[in-house]
């Protein structure tokens, strides 16, 4: 049976998908101050509806703070494929924080309440970016590590090491003591970046063991 068609963009999700793309190239860029305030303000005036322009210039200003808008450093030296997916990812994370701050924002019943909330939630979208680049960046130093042991081998294998209590989660449970590539992120994240208190390392490869599917 041949596949159904696909069902073509709405009018809003275009303009959805125009504004996100547009807010990517404002962060890739990277574009600070108030240069970013114009380019946010005018990616999200392309959304249908349009949102209030107090809830884009509170945003706009929000995310465009130049103290955390640059991507998070290495904090190693050697530069992997891990740290390079990061930084090419971190633009992609933050502009779509940017619309669901939006979305939030236009739905709250309190805007100063709403606000205030947004603030909190920004910080811990912060977090989660360095999270993300410190883990990748410990992938990078096992994986160096690795392969300076059989250069001529193939991508090196890392084994998922979780702490076991009754703190661990379902996911990082899963995870234990399987291998991964070392230079694709598993599909669960990198060892330390699964949620906020991720204890999870990584190790040499553990010979048969299961490996954890990556994209």
């Amino acid at each position: 049976m041949p596949d159904a068609p696909a069902t073509p963009p709405t009018p809003q999700q275009k303009q959805d998908r125009a504004a996100f793309l547009a807010l990517v190239s404002a962060f890739s860029l990277g574009i600070l101050g108030f240069g970013l305030v114009l380019a946010v303000e005018d990616a999200l005036g392309r959304l249908v509806p349009r949102p209030p322009m107090n809830v884009t210039t509170f945003v706009a200003n929000l995310v465009s703070q130049s103290e955390v808008v640059a991507t998070v450093p290495s904090i190693v030296a050697r530069e992997g494929p891990c740290q390079r997916h990061e930084a090419k990812m971190a633009p992609r994370w933050r502009a779509l924080y940017t619309l669901m701050a939006v979305e939030r924002l236009t739905a709250a019943k309190d805007l100063g309440k709403a606000e205030h909330l947004e603030r909190y939630y920004f910080t811990l979208q912060v977090a989660a970016e360095a999270r993300r680049m410190r883990s990748a960046a410990l992938v990078d130093v096992a994986a160096a590590l690795t392969a300076d042991r059989r250069p001529e081998g193939p991508v090196p294998l890392l084994n998922w090491r979780a702490v076991i209590d009754t703190r661990t989660t379902p996911e990082c449970r899963a995870a234990n003591g399987k291998n991964f590539r070392a230079d694709r992120m598993p599909d669960i994240g990198w060892p330390g970046s699964v949620h906020r208190a991720c204890r999870c390392t990584c190790g040499p490869e553990v010979p048969g063991a299961p490996l954890l599917p990556s994209s």
